[in-house]
């Protein structure tokens, strides 16, 4: 699958087949995912893979609905965690107005090459960031030097995700000279 074939037709997955990932995927597609590009090459993105019964107790933090649904049908649940302080930052001051912010644009950048490779290799993603934060990283000890950014369900997918409308490019892009 090429590149452009892979971004047009990955789409968010709610809805997994209980069948666990092909061994090694799950290493193949964070060692991809690590090519993502991040400032200065801080590589500040770390994963936590959730499986068993911490993923169970992990879906009681998304309430009810689709997303509690995906995080315990899924075989893996991964974690999305940032180390403070490394993206965004000189030693002792920020670089630049973003600061520190840069963390997220790294960690988007991150997890959208794992969606994409994990695509291409055959499975279903869904990105999830509206949970208890807070309540997930004690459940799976995120270290207090790290952040919990966001949660993304990894498996095959149960599901034909149909395409939702997108803009067009006259709507997306502005030119000037």
């Amino acid at each position: 699958m090429d590149a452009i074939e892979c971004i047009l037709k990955r789409r968010s997955i709610r809805r997994y087949k209980p069948e666990p990932l092909v061994e090694g995927d799950l290493e193949r597609i964070i060692e991809l995912a690590s090519w993502a590009p991040s400032w200065a090459n801080s590589q500040c993105v770390r994963y936590v893979a959730i499986t068993g019964s911490r993923k169970a107790q992990l879906a009681e933090f998304l309430g009810q609905g689709s997303k509690a649904l995906a995080v315990s049908q899924a075989p893996v649940v991964l974690a999305v965690c940032a180390i403070h302080g490394k993206s965004g930052v000189l030693p002792g001051r920020p670089d630049n107005d973003k600061g520190d912010a840069w963390t997220y644009f790294d960690c988007g950048g991150a997890v959208q090459t794992l969606c994409l490779a994990a695509f291409a290799l055959g499975y279903g993603t869904l990105q999830i960031g509206a949970f208890d934060y807070q309540g997930a990283a004690q459940l799976l000890d995120i270290p207090s030097d790290m952040e919990l950014v966001e949660l993304v369900a990894v498996g095959f997918a149960d599901i034909d995700a149909a395409a939702p409308a997108r803009l067009t490019v006259a709507e997306l892009l502005d030119h000037r000279n």
